[in-house]
């Protein structure tokens, strides 16, 4: 079966259970629909009894990160608009994530499933420290994507002081952005440099595998061999198109050095460039091109085909750990990735300083400490909707560029 079969059908019964329990589930704006249950509550309030002054620590300390994500995330989105006219085929600062369409279909929806539990209940907590009283908790699904929802007296909520709101607010978020840095740490894992200000920032391999419990990073690359790459299409006019490659077929040699390593070979289909002459071995035989420049980027040599890494467990990782335990930590290594992606993504997504949202809440909540209700409003709701032309922008530029680039 399809990975867009298996995304159809999981669509269709989504969509079928809710229209079937439809008078149990509160439907808004048409395509929100939520559901209402107590799950959850008296767990938060006991967890809160037990250790109050920690989670007290946590959730002023929250207010400080949500801040910083808040100025970052919103940095981010200024730069890609800008790059947008600068650097029209650079990579976009956002994107949308939906399981089996943009992402990973089942990685992705037990990562946001996961995500959105330990974001809502984290809010939980601190609201159930600050004896902010719960009153729902319960699943939502927007559309295709789905998570979860902890629903506070908004009256009580109002009524707190602007610091115990903001750590409300923040610790959502900031929970999991934590949960994030303690999988990289805990496994061994990297995050790739964040250009800040001409500054980049990262979590290089070489500090996590001192404090990894089992160190994933060092592991992964021995699990799976890459025995080749299947052709999923070929542009028009390409140089793979003119010798004769076909969708379907399986490369399994460059320059007659077999493709069994991920990184190597993607760092050598970075590197090419124009009128470069290379050999594939494709279906037992070797066709001679030569590399065109790409449309985006003169200096860069392209192909002309996309293609799907063929993955097969190696035999070190068969003889020491079966063909069950290979593909269990294959698969655990993946979700665990997938989890530090949305974890960060939509942790700090949330911070954005836009209506609803985490960010938009901890953005009005501070205007109106230097301002009065009825301006510190007009100025969170310009802040918003300018908010929310960088984030179209962003999402669009992608396609945008395809029309503008000469």
């Amino acid at each position: 079966m399809s990975e867009w079969s298996v995304v159809i059908i999981f669509y269709s019964l989504v969509f079928l259970l809710i229209y079937l329990n439809r008078k149990k589930f509160d439907i808004q704006a048409k395509f929100i629909a939520l559901y209402r249950t107590k799950i959850g509550i008296k767990l938060m309030k006991k967890i809160t009894s037990f250790i109050p002054g920690l989670f007290n620590i946590f959730g002023i300390s929250s207010i400080f990160v949500a801040y910083f994500g808040l100025f970052l995330i919103s940095y981010l989105l200024v730069k890609g608009f800008f790059q947008f006219f600068i650097k029209p085929a650079a990579a976009p600062v956002l994107g949308l994530i939906l399981p089996g369409i943009t992402t990973p279909f089942w990685y992705t929806l037990i990562s946001i499933f996961i995500v959105a539990v330990v974001h809502e209940f984290s809010h939980g907590v601190i609201a159930s420290l600050y004896k902010v009283r719960i009153k729902n908790t319960g699943i939502v699904f927007f559309g295709p994507i789905f998570g979860a929802f902890v629903e506070p007296d908004e009256k009580k909520l109002t009524k707190k002081k602007k610091l115990k709101q903001l750590a409300i607010f923040a610790a959502g978020p900031v929970a999991n952005i934590v949960l994030a840095l303690i999988i990289v740490f805990l496994f061994g894992f990297t995050l790739p440099g964040l250009d800040l200000f001409g500054l980049s920032f990262s979590i290089p391999h070489n500090l996590t595998a001192k404090t990894a419990i089992i160190d994933f990073g060092e592991l992964a690359p021995h699990i799976v061999e890459y025995k080749g790459l299947e052709i999923k299409s070929i542009s028009t006019d390409s140089a793979a198109e003119e010798v004769g490659l076909k969708k379907g077929m399986i490369i399994t040699k460059i320059n007659n050095i077999p493709i069994e390593n991920e990184t190597a070979f993607f760092t050598f289909i970075s590197n090419l460039t124009p009128n470069k002459t290379i050999s594939l071995t494709a279906d037992g035989k070797d066709f001679i091109l030569t590399t065109k420049p790409s449309i985006k980027n003169p200096n860069k040599g392209i192909i002309g085909i996309s293609f799907k890494l063929i993955p097969e467990y190696s035999d070190w990782a068969i003889l020491r750990y079966g063909k069950f335990g290979s593909a269990l930590l294959y698969h655990l290594i993946n979700l665990l990735i997938w989890l530090i992606i949305l974890n960060f993504g939509l942790g700090l997504a949330n911070l954005l300083p836009l209506g609803p949202v985490d960010g938009g809440r901890i953005l009005h909540t501070t205007l109106l400490q230097f301002f009065d209700k009825k301006k510190a409003h007009k100025l969170w709701k310009s802040i918003s909707l300018i908010c929310l032309f960088l984030i179209v922008i962003n999402l669009v530029f992608p396609y945008l560029s395809k029309f503008l680039l000469p």
